[in-house]
């Protein structure tokens, strides 16, 4: 990967080629927490699979959000230009934070009807995407660290979007207290919608093209 020195503060490429690792061995983890079962007979291997659901759950939801979170990322290192000690300090703390979703949704799996492990992994993911919020908040704020033709539209609507995501996980681990299988529903929704509104919202187009050919 060759590194485009910025005019002022330090290249993106590092935090981005960092990011990029820490994404793959995150992803990588989620699925060898899951164990295969051991079987003699068909009916056997089928309840086993079934008594299972947990796993199954927490990894698809953990690598859907994960997958989000990556490609969220990566847009924004789309428009990033240089990075400055903050903006290279907010992605290290959220890079913690992602390094610590494989521990909350094996916590989650394990103990599916506990409150507490279902709010802990709501947390978990609060504090992950209020950090990233929070770094492309202090990139684009008055074009700081972003591409000077970047549209004012689009870093508007991520902003908005990224302050929301938070906003909902932190009450989903809230309503664990009242009904695990509620907070489930808004765990798996969150991303859900995420994806579908971006998908269709003309504000974020820009994000999907290459910013060097917006001059």
């Amino acid at each position: 990967m060759s590194e485009t020195k910025p005019e002022h503060g330090l290249a993106p490429n590092r935090v981005e080629g960092l990011a990029d690792a820490v994404f793959a061995i995150v992803l990588t983890l989620l699925v060898i927490d899951i164990h295969a079962p051991a079987a003699h007979s068909t009916g056997e291997l089928a309840a086993a699979l079934a008594d299972r659901w947990p796993d199954f759950l927490g990894y698809g939801l953990s690598f859907i959000i994960l997958a989000i979170m990556w490609f969220g990322h990566r847009m924004e290192f789309h428009y990033i230009t240089r990075m400055d000690r903050q903006a290279t300090l907010l992605s290290l703390l959220f890079l913690g934070t992602v390094t610590v979703i494989p521990f909350t949704a094996s916590l989650l799996e394990r103990n599916i009807r506990q409150p507490l492990a279902v709010a802990i992994f709501g947390m978990n993911l609060c504090l992950a995407t209020t950090l990233r919020c929070w770094h492309w908040y202090h990139a684009s704020r008055h074009h700081r660290l972003i591409k000077r033709d970047t549209p004012e539209k689009m870093i508007k609507t991520v902003r908005r979007r990224e302050i929301m995501v938070p906003l909902l996980y932190l009450v989903a681990a809230g309503l664990s207290a009242l009904s695990v299988a509620l907070a489930i529903v808004v765990y798996v929704t969150i991303p859900a919608a995420y994806v579908v509104r971006a998908s269709v919202d003309p504000a974020l187009e820009p994000a999907f093209e290459d910013p060097k050919s917006m001059k």
